[in-house]
């Protein structure tokens, strides 16, 4: 369960990232109140493509609390991010860090979690619910073969459970 976790919440690290509180692009110094929301989704999905190696960096240099969590959990994993509009990026991980982020898919991906633009809109106000996202399917996450299906359906299931008591 762990491991699903740690990979949704580098998904969400990566949308994280590029969004500053009031500006999702702020960070950048980009004006974004004249933007409609499909213009700053592009430039956000634009800038993770682009720092895709600070995003590593900042993964597994600690900079962020989900290394920790992620370095405790995590054997290896590849796993594909796919995000609307046809952006695809993989990711490669070992012992918990990140070994190799990029864009396009990785090959072997034991793994697949795809991603609504509904995220980055709910990410950009702030209304981030990893249980919500699963069930309005703004977040969708895929084993690769059928021990891996068996292992992400109990996974999300649980969330689901633990959810009620949150």
């Amino acid at each position: 369960m762990k491991r699903i976790i740690a990979i949704v919440l580098l998904s969400l690290l990566s949308l994280t990232l590029v969004a500053a509180e009031g500006n999702p692009l702020g960070a950048l110094e980009i004006n974004t109140t004249d933007l409609s929301d499909q213009e700053i989704i592009n430039l956000q999905k634009a800038t993770i493509k682009e720092n895709l190696d600070t995003l590593k960096e900042v993964f597994n240099t600690g900079e962020s609390e989900i290394p920790g969590l992620i370095e405790k959990i995590f054997g290896n994993e590849r796993v594909a991010i796919y995000l609307e509009d046809g952006y695809t990026f993989g990711v490669v991980l070992d012992d918990g860090k990140i070994l190799e982020f990029k864009e396009g898919k990785v090959s072997n991906p034991g793994i697949n979690i795809y991603i609504t633009n509904q995220l980055f809109i709910d990410s950009n106000a702030g209304d981030i619910d990893l249980v919500k996202s699963l069930g309005t399917k703004d977040i969708r996450i895929e084993g690769v073969g059928f021990l891996k299906k068996i292992k992400v359906g109990t996974i999300i299931s649980t969330l689901k459970v633990l959810s009620m008591f949150n």
